[in-house]
């Protein structure tokens, strides 16, 4: 008996926004890192990105560079983790996503902060057209 490989080449899982839409395989084009930043272009256009954002501190809105520009702002979603330290018993807020454009996002922290806290730091990661 000959065992057969059922499994696809990975090219053809690969499934993007468009991809997902039409059912044809997608890949990846272009990949880039440099630090905590990162981003990965897919055959159909849509790109994934992510990095490290600091700084935020308690009842503030700061605006955060995209590594690469998204072509339609209203394609992209994003999901933000907040990275917390010190005195895990204690509540220290959260981050919300208060605007996206094609180049930026902008967050709001209602994070706690203090000496033992210091400044709220995230990842954030982003995916879209």
């Amino acid at each position: 008996m000959q065992l057969q490989n059922l499994n696809p080449p990975v090219k053809a899982i690969c499934t993007t926004l468009d991809g997902a839409r039409t059912n044809v395989p997608v890949y990846v084009v272009k990949t880039y890192k440099d630090g905590t930043e990162w981003y990965r272009k897919y055959s159909d256009g849509t790109i994934e990105q992510g990095g490290y954002i600091t700084g935020l501190s308690t009842n503030t809105e700061k605006t955060f560079p995209f590594v690469v520009q998204f072509a339609n702002p209203d394609s992209v979603t994003m999901h933000v983790t907040n990275i917390f330290t010190g005195d895990y018993s204690t509540y220290r807020g959260g981050i919300t996503i208060s605007s996206i454009t094609n180049s930026e996002f902008t967050v709001w922290s209602d994070a706690l902060t203090s000496s033992t806290y210091k400044d709220t730091t995230a990842y954030w990661e982003a995916r879209g057209i």
